[in-house]
């Protein structure tokens, strides 16, 4: 029984370094079971970068409680979501608890060993929590900038996985990878096959169709009663600042086009086998209502999707929008995300209000562990 961390990085070097000392700094409180992390390092031209910033992590974390951290290289000729998991399938066995953890994630305290063990003493094979957005990283800095209307340095309360119900289950983060904990099983992998298969019958290229893998395997989990849900917020998802051509500030966050993972999303829960399951009708409602809200933000920045590519992917979604879904209300929030869109304005806003200060590394160290202590 052992507990698997691989942690997938592509170019990003300094992130990996918060990201990898995120994990090290997991207490487990003298463990039974082994423990072990693997950096999947996806560029071979950043092997040197690489190694430095997990030499760099583990100098300063000479006392971790994990029994190894290795680095190995991906296979580079394989669509990255296929490298990821089958280098998941190759180092892990039945019985394991793995979890994938982004080279830009922070993982919060007292999270990993909560993830092990309710998946350990649970029947179930997947697993999903929630995530905060409060922490941003910008290019060719150390530092990060913090958002002071959620608190970066929370600790998981105690709680067990439960069962979702269908009228929940989009309320949790079902497209990001890092907060999924898997119990490796037949019956897991089993369920990431029926994800690929659902994600094979998007008529895409691979960098389109299969970065939404974890998306499909929570629905396939959901599909197969085997997918369990904990409301508390298990990492802090990255993101990047980049520069600002046309207002103020001088950076603006980077960040997916929300209307094409709601399309792609929706046009899944409009595949045959999730058409034909009861369970499926009101995740699918909700997701269309969704999308709704986000039809004009989808065409302005394509994310690598043509225009007939785009279009094909709303006759899959079954998202023949009429005049009577278009409200003045749902008419205005397309509005406003499609001003977002091009101005960011929700990035100004909450710029002023407490993005300004960037944090070091030993700040945002220090001020995690004493927030964490005044919690035990």
């Amino acid at each position: 029984m052992r507990l698997i961390i691989l942690i997938p990085t592509y170019q990003r070097p300094t992130p990996l370094i918060w990201s990898l000392q995120s994990v090290i700094r997991q207490k487990f409180d003298k463990p039974t079971f082994a423990t072990k992390v693997m950096i999947l390092n996806n560029d071979p031209v950043y092997k040197n970068q690489v190694d430095q910033s997990v030499n760099q992590v583990l100098n300063n974390n000479p006392h971790h409680e994990f029994d190894s951290v290795e680095i190995i290289q991906g296979n580079t000729a394989i669509p990255p979501i296929k490298n990821i998991y089958g280098t998941l399938k190759a180092i892990t066995e039945n019985g394991d608890i793995a979890i994938i953890h982004g080279d830009d994630d922070i993982m919060l305290p007292n999270t990993l060993l909560f993830r092990y063990n309710s998946a350990l003493a649970s029947k179930l094979h997947v697993f999903i929590g929630n995530c905060l957005w409060s922490c941003f990283f910008v290019k060719q800095r150390a530092g990060i900038y913090l958002d002071t209307l959620k608190n970066p340095y929370e600790s998981a309360k105690p709680y067990q996985y439960n069962l979702p119900k269908s009228d929940e289950i989009t309320t949790y983060s079902l497209p990001f990878i890092s907060v999924y904990t898997y119990k490796i099983s037949d019956e897991f992998w089993s369920i990431f096959d029926l994800a690929i298969d659902w994600s094979d019958q998007l008529p895409y290229e691979p960098k389109i169709k299969y970065p939404f893998v974890p998306f499909y395997i929570g629905l396939a989990a959901y599909h197969a009663n085997q997918l369990g849900v904990a409301n508390i917020n298990m990492v802090i998802r990255g993101q990047f600042f980049s520069k600002r051509k046309l207002l103020p500030p001088l950076t603006v966050t980077e960040y997916a086009n929300g209307g094409i993972i709601l399309l792609t999303g929706l046009a899944v829960l409009n595949n045959e086998t999730l058409l034909n399951n009861p369970n499926f009708h009101l995740i699918r409602k909700n997701q269309r209502e969704a999308t709704k809200k986000h039809v004009l933000q989808s065409f302005t920045r394509r994310d690598g999707l043509s225009i007939a590519q785009l279009l094909n992917l709303y006759r899959i979604a079954g998202s023949a929008f009429t005049v009577k879904d278009f409200t003045v209300s749902i008419i205005l929030k397309n509005c406003r995300q499609l001003f977002n869109n091009i101005f960011f304005t929700t990035n100004l806003k909450r710029w002023f209000v407490g993005w300004g200060k960037e944090t070091s590394m030993q700040e945002f160290w220090y001020r995690w562990d004493e927030s964490n202590s005044k919690k035990n």
